[in-house]
């Protein structure tokens, strides 16, 4: 048997159709010349519609099912790699902590403290003090101006 695919209804074809349906030829569709002879109506010719429809029957798979396997399979190969990166980065987040926390923080020295007759620390008390008196001042005017308001309301 010599089987060969053909774009139109094969010559000599029985039915002048596809065997299986006896409908001429749907779109673009083929037709495999299956190279047997049936006696008195001529060769055995089958539209691809008709082979899809066998091999589904058959459990096998058509283009189109191939076609969206792979893309589901790119798809859930893409989704592990990003998991595989994700995890990665977890991991050295993990690692970064354990290394944290094991850390003895008793080890570590406190600054020293400056001197007392440091100028450097002496002016950024001074500027401390300064501070809380501004401080002190804008609160004093600020409850002074509000007591005003309100006697005035009254």
């Amino acid at each position: 048997m010599h089987a060969r695919i053909s774009t139109i209804v094969p010559h000599g074809a029985a039915r002048n159709a596809c065997y299986l349906h006896g409908g001429g030829q749907r779109g673009n569709e083929r037709f495999i010349d299956t190279g047997i002879v049936i006696e008195y109506e001529g060769v055995l010719a089958i539209c691809e519609g008709c082979v899809t429809h066998l091999a589904k029957l058959l459990g096998l798979l058509t283009p189109a099912d191939v076609q969206a396997l792979t893309d589901e399979l790119r798809e859930a190969n893409d989704a592990r790699v990003e998991q595989a990166q994700e995890i990665a980065t977890l991991k050295s987040r993990n690692e970064a902590l354990r290394t944290l926390l094991a850390l003895d923080v008793d080890a570590f020295e406190a600054p020293p403290e400056p001197e007392p007759d440091d100028p450097i620390a002496k002016g950024l008390a001074v500027l401390e003090e300064i501070k809380a008196e501004r401080h002190h001042e804008d609160n004093s005017e600020a409850a002074i101006s509000r007591e005003r308001e309100m006697a005035e309301d009254a």
